[in-house]
């Protein structure tokens, strides 16, 4: 294996080598002057019959972040050769330099990597709340920090299990547009998705197909009590009728109490499609959400590290 003579082109391998690759996506919709640009960075020669062997894969996403700064975020590494550590460090290598040239001509001011680590049980994918084509590999993890990279920020992944009731202060949107138009003023407003956007901007534009894909009414539940509001974004586990996974709760103006009823609240709404076990990811430590989770029985699954790097 000669890593040097490898080629890297911008394309997928075939969808069979990636774990949930219909979520191999950060967030859907073209939003104007700042368009999240991907780069599907896969490395492989060629045998002598002209053959593809792929060798290993990494996903860039470089987006303007709500602080101003440009990132490049990386997921889904994979090596596809069966190697030692240091020859597997070299596919990563030959991938990162290419990651690095694409960082220098976007102008970005940090690359980040969320790595999984301390897991606990059977994983309920997609992993991340922010690239949902995420997969372990605390291989990876060990090499971006020999490239510099650093943590930063710490959150858990919490398996509870949930029981169906009668909801008192949720519900569901049923106009696609109204439903649309409320959940992404939820992430603009909230600092656990980091993409700079404008809802008037984006609202611009019709809803798409990516967003009656992932926006459909019953994997987005709303509460509102007076002026106390929450959301909860879920997804159904792959392969799985009876798991899902929530990928992120916001509530604004809501004090301790809401915030626990809110959430037991939504969660029951989950439920009543038929759901059992939730997992709950970004779950900062000694926060609000980790004590309602507590209470609820939950107990922890992974911890997700995420690791920054200035450029």
């Amino acid at each position: 294996m000669n890593v040097n003579d490898a080629q890297c082109a911008l394309l997928f391998p075939p969808l069979r080598y990636l774990d949930d690759a219909p979520f191999l996506t950060m967030f859907s919709g073209v939003i104007e002057k700042n368009v999240l640009v991907t780069y599907p960075l896969s490395l492989y020669e060629r045998d002598s019959s002209g053959s593809l062997k792929w060798m290993g894969f990494l996903y860039a996403f470089l987006y303007t972040a709500k602080d101003g700064e440009k990132v490049c975020s990386l997921a889904h590494p994979l090596c596809f050769v069966k190697t030692s550590l240091g020859e597997e460090f070299e596919i990563y290598g030959r991938l990162f330099k290419e990651v690095e040239e694409l960082a220098r001509a976007f102008g970005v001011s940090r690359m980040e990597f969320e790595g999984y680590e301390s897991i606990a049980g059977s994983v309920a994918a997609p992993l991340s709340s922010m690239v949902c084509g995420n997969t372990v590999n605390e291989e990876f993890s060990r090499f971006v920090k020999t490239k510099g990279f650093e943590e930063r920020r710490v959150t858990l992944c919490y398996e509870i299990p949930v029981h169906p009731g009668e909801p008192e202060y949720s519900y569901t949107i049923a106009d696609l547009n109204e439903r649309r138009k409320t959940y992404l003023e939820f992430l603009e407003g909230s600092d656990s998705f980091p993409q700079h956007f404008s809802t008037d901007e984006l609202l611009k534009n019709p809803p798409g197909i990516m967003d009656r894909l992932f926006l459909k009414e019953k994997w987005i539940v709303f509460c509102r009590q007076g002026k106390k509001e929450g959301c909860l974004r879920w997804i159904p586990c792959n392969g799985d009728t009876e798991r899902a996974k929530v990928l992120r709760v916001i509530f604004r103006n809501a004090d301790s109490d809401f915030f626990s009823a809110g959430m037991i609240d939504m969660v029951r709404v989950v439920a009543s499609k038929g759901i059992r076990t939730v997992h709950v990811t970004d779950v900062m430590e000694s926060s609000d959400l980790e004590n309602v989770l507590q209470r609820m029985n939950g107990k922890p699954v992974y911890r997700s590290s995420l690791l920054q790097h200035r450029c």
